[in-house]
């Protein structure tokens, strides 16, 4: 799977009536997004309540998250990697609102999100080759290196390309 292939599958959660149907239960919700937690390989999934912030499965508190933010303002969120809550490994959210009986641009019902690891990170960008010698890499927004094709020394040690390039420029006088 590509990035996209994750966002598009996290948008169509979104849209599926029932996530805001008060005819089905938590529980056959969570059953859907532990489904798709299996079939893309993510390590968790979870529903959060746009109120209180609270997630239904895990009962963990997520409203100071950006990527929850951002979903409960009708966008998809992405997280920089970060240290999962309730799996304590490296890993990435993608979130996407869930709209009041399904019409996307609606109203926010609640939001659905998803843990990948960043290893799918890692073989995402391995997948890119330009040329022979080329190699491919993410920043995030603040210039850390997130993932890097054949150099995961990089991403262990949080490079950071524009600290570094600034570093390096003041070094030399420019």
């Amino acid at each position: 799977y590509n990035m996209r292939a994750y966002e598009v599958m996290a948008h169509e959660i979104g849209t599926m009536p029932e996530f805001s149907s008060e005819e089905v239960t938590q529980e056959e919700k969570l059953a859907i997004v532990s489904g798709k937690v299996s079939e893309y390989g993510f390590l968790t999934g979870d529903i959060v309540d746009v109120t209180t912030g609270k997630a239904w499965g895990n009962g963990n508190t997520y409203s100071d998250r950006e990527w929850f933010k951002t979903a409960c303002k009708g966008e998809l969120g992405l997280s920089d990697p970060l240290l999962g809550k309730s799996t304590g490994k490296l890993s990435f959210i993608i979130a996407a609102p869930i709209w009041k009986d399904g019409k996307a641009n609606s109203s926010v019902y609640a939001v659905v999100f998803f843990s990948l690891g960043v290893e799918k990170l890692q073989d995402m960008v391995s997948e890119i080759k330009f040329s022979e010698n080329s190699c491919a890499y993410i920043l995030n927004s603040s210039g850390v290196t997130i993932a890097h094709s054949n150099n995961q020394t990089l991403v262990d040690n949080q490079s950071n390309t524009i600290e570094e390039l600034e570093k390096n420029a003041e070094e030399n006088g420019y």
